[in-house]
């Protein structure tokens, strides 16, 4: 078949933007062997782990689920970043969960950290030093995620030569009762020496769903019921005049949101707000989360406890700025 010169140059200009469009595809889901990604396929399955290489032909995919494998690229719908992967076990008030798993599958993380905090021994100046120790274990799968925490704390404000330490349970569940609701459950128990009580349990359940879903922010409220008891120690109580502690049932709020700053940076905000008998309860956290590696990360998480009951000389307020170092699998 003859081909005018006019036709020649324009399969030649043709055939060079293909190439130029296949060039961009793949430069368009760029390597990165720290981030966790969710590979969908066109057969519907998805597979959660990363991207170590790729090619104009294939993608060559780790998961924790098959192993490395290596996926065509006609069979590849999307790589999208997962949602909410960064959690710190150091944080108050741990973050919701993203989308549910497509099977179930289980994580644990472990965190050291040096902290500092607010006043930690009453009437004491100068300088406070501590350590902590987190661990937490994940089950999810496609309708529900249970997570559970435990987080030890140890403290010391110079020139008191006396200690003082923090220990907490968090039990966070959540079930989906449709596309846009979530039945959740937060559970937290506590034993906080620098505020002087010696017991204090919070139990929240509310629904919520998603307001703001997008590629960087997430935004998730849940409203509902609480139930609450807190006991100070027996010091506390003497110098309070027996006014610290408290049972009952009322209201509250949980929220969660993250922000997405780069595929391995990431910043969540988390609250949990009861009211019992006119009782305000705050637990909050902010964190900063990077991915080093794979299985190692950074975490910046500043963590606030307000408790309306305390009065003086107890402070109702406890602060805490964390730095810790997290393995996770």
């Amino acid at each position: 078949m003859n081909t005018s010169p006019v036709s020649r140059a324009a399969w030649f200009a043709a055939l060079l933007s293909l190439s130029a469009a296949q060039r961009a595809h793949a430069q368009a889901l760029p390597v990165d062997t720290a981030a966790v990604v969710v590979l969908r396929l066109e057969d519907g399955s998805i597979l959660r782990g990363r991207v170590t290489s790729q090619t104009a032909d294939s993608v060559i995919f780790l998961s924790d689920a098959v192993g490395r494998v290596a996926v065509a690229r006609s069979a590849v719908t999307a790589i999208t970043a997962a949602e909410n992967d960064a959690q710190s076990a150091l944080a108050t008030v741990p973050t919701l969960g993203g989308d549910n798993a497509p099977s179930v599958r289980w994580s644990r993380r472990l965190e050291v950290g040096y902290q500092y905090m607010s006043e930690v021994a009453r009437d004491e100046v100068g300088a406070v030093i501590g350590g902590s120790v987190g661990v937490s274990l994940e089950r999810s799968s496609p309708k529900s995620s249970v997570t559970v925490g435990l987080q030890v704390n140890y403290q010391r404000q110079n020139p008191n030569p006396a200690a003082s330490d923090d220990q907490m349970v968090n039990i966070t569940a959540n079930r989906l009762l449709s596309a846009n609701y979530r039945l959740v459950l937060q559970t937290v128990a506590e034993r906080n020496r620098p505020q002087e009580i010696d017991a204090r349990f919070t139990q929240h359940v509310g629904v919520g769903r998603v307001l703001v879903r997008s590629k960087r922010v997430r935004l998730f409220v849940a409203p509902g019921a609480a139930f609450a008891y807190a006991n100070a120690t027996e010091e506390a109580e003497l110098a309070s005049n027996g006014a610290v502690t408290v049972s009952g049932v009322g209201g509250g709020f949980y929220e969660s949101l993250s922000l997405k700053i780069s595929p391995t940076i990431q910043l969540s905000q988390n609250l949990l707000w009861t009211e019992i008998s006119g009782r305000r309860q705050h637990a909050s956290s902010i964190t900063l989360s990077g991915q080093l590696s794979a299985h190692l990360g950074v975490n910046v998480v500043y963590n606030r406890r307000y408790d309306s009951g305390l009065v003086d000389p107890i402070r109702p307020t406890f602060n805490k700025v964390m730095i810790g170092l997290q393995l996770q699998r």
